[in-house]
């Protein structure tokens, strides 16, 4: 187990972006996904233009990458690839088929069962994936493969992370026999592949919205049979990304549809403001935020901080130092929807918590330290009523 979280570790930094994400340049990322727009605009308007969305999608995030990191990464997937495709045509010898519901839709990956909207509930029979780690290949699909990535050998990695992408749908598809797979997946450039895949095995590939979403150009170009987005916003910025704009629906989930009836049947306490931290490190922009809050709490209001809960350590680590004068929510004590419920204001930078919280009816307050890089970045909150934090007097 330690040797796999490892290997995760190592891979994520490999992939890791040259720049964080309110630091980048957006208008040459936009330039960038023109520029390979204007040159494939005809291509992409085949039906069978899937690989190519791929491989777009590919371009724009190798785009972020350092030189050496893709020098890298190109190097070792050749080696990586022949041992992966041995092992996998090995496992497919040994795999057995089993009987499920004739009208299956698995989710793939650890999504909760409150983002998956209601009208895919309704119509098909749920089961989470078991195992992500499982993988097969057989000789067909090895030859379809094969047969359509000759054109990229010069691109390794973008081969072999498809080959182990296809092989993990393709033990999903052999031991599940779904209508549908359901994925959290529009950042994997993986992801149209995947769903012409699918769809020549009559299965639709679907996504769900699982958090805010910004302009991010390694969301560019991607296509499922459907993509659910919460806000029909999301259409225009996915439109500027060139993703697919047909696969679009608009449906909120029910965790959504939970938080609006609660704030509607709920009146805020006054004076209360909740700082959701997760994203701010930065040193100079950590004093920004604690001096503003000194500030307003000398106004006489409660401050309360509430760390993102996958990131504890780091938090008590590194920000804690910051801001150990106001009071701190525990997420494992405190339900996100009862944190919500207890605050008259909710404050943040780039977090789905800030839309959630409008959609509560509670007002909003966006840290300003880098308010030209959020609305570069064109979030929705940005563009929702709220205070910011350097102006707020309450």
């Amino acid at each position: 187990m330690k040797l796999k979280n490892y290997i995760r570790l190592l891979y994520f930094w490999f992939l890791k972006d040259t720049n964080i994400l309110m630091g980048r340049n957006i208008d040459a990322d936009k330039n960038y996904i023109e520029k390979l727009y204007r040159e494939n605009k005809l291509l992409l308007k085949r039906s069978n233009h899937y690989f190519l969305r791929s491989f777009l999608q590919y371009k724009c995030q190798m785009h972020k990458l350092s030189f050496v990191k893709r020098i890298a990464l190109n190097i070792i997937s050749p080696f990586l690839m022949i041992a992966f495709i041995l092992y996998t045509l090995l496992c497919n010898c040994f795999f057995k088929t089993q009987d499920f519901h004739k009208n299956l839709a698995v989710i793939n990956g650890n999504i909760n069962d409150d983002l998956i909207p209601e009208s895919l509930q309704r119509q098909y029979q749920l089961v989470k994936c078991k195992d992500n780690y499982k993988f097969i290949l057989d000789l067909h699909v090895l030859i379809w493969l094969i047969r359509i990535i000759s054109r990229y050998l010069f691109h390794p990695y973008f081969i072999f992370k498809l080959i182990v992408k296809i092989s993990q749908y393709s033990y999903l598809i052999n031991c599940y026999h779904p209508k549908v797979i359901i994925a959290t997946s529009e950042y994997s450039f993986c992801s149209s592949v995947l769903t012409g895949f699918c769809e020549e095995q009559e299965i639709k590939h679907f996504n769900v919205m699982h958090g805010e979403k910004s302009f991010n150009i390694r969301d560019s170009f991607f296509k499922f049979s459907h993509c659910y987005i919460w806000e029909d916003y999301y259409v225009d910025l996915f439109q500027t990304l060139k993703a697919d704009i047909n696969q679009f629906i608009v449906e909120r989930p029910p965790k959504q549809l939970k938080i609006i009836s609660l704030g509607d049947s709920s009146k805020p306490p006054e004076n209360i403001i909740k700082f959701y931290w997760g994203s701010e490190y930065n040193k100079d922009e950590l004093i920004f935020i604690s001096q503003h809050l000194k500030r307003i709490k000398e106004m006489g209001f409660n401050i309360i901080v509430r760390f993102h809960p996958l990131h504890k350590n780091v938090f008590y680590k590194k920000v804690y130092p910051f801001l150990k004068t106001f009071k701190i929510e525990d997420p494992a004590s405190v339900t996100l929807y009862t944190s919500l419920l207890e605050t008259e204001y909710v404050f943040g930078t780039y977090t789905t918590v800030l839309y959630e919280g409008y959609l509560m009816n509670r007002k909003l307050i966006i840290n300003d330290f880098n308010y030209l890089s959020l609305l570069e970045l064109n979030c929705i909150s940005i563009h929702l009523s709220h205070s910011r934090l350097s102006e707020f007097k309450g």
